[in-house]
C-alpha cells in the first residue's frame, strides 16, 4: 500500500491552472486536477524543508490514475 497525502498546489496559477491539486505518493510529487478518495483519510501535518508547515488530507492506499490528472484513491 503507498502512503497518499493530498493537499491543494498553492502555485497551480505558475503552470497547467487546471492542476489543483498536488499528491505525494510515498514521497512522489503528482499534480492532478481531480481525485476521488474512496477509503478512510485522516488529517496530518508535515514541516517541509524551508521551515514551512503543510496540512494534508492523508491515507494508505492503492493508487489509480483514470487518466492523465484524474487520480482514484481505492475502489
Amino acid at each position: 500500500m503507498a502512503s497518499i497525502k493530498m493537499r491543494f498546489n498553492t502555485k497551480y496559477m505558475e503552470g497547467d491552472q487546471s492542476l489543483m491539486w498536488r499528491i505525494l505518493v510515498d514521497e512522489t510529487e503528482y499534480l492532478a486536477q481531480t481525485i476521488r478518495v474512496n477509503v478512510p483519510c485522516f488529517t496530518s501535518e508535515d514541516i517541509i524543508e524551508t521551515g514551512e508547515t503543510k496540512w494534508h488530507i492523508t491515507c494508505e492506499e492503492q493508487v489509480t490514475w483514470q487518466s492523465q490528472t484524474e487520480l482514484v484513491i481505492g475502489i
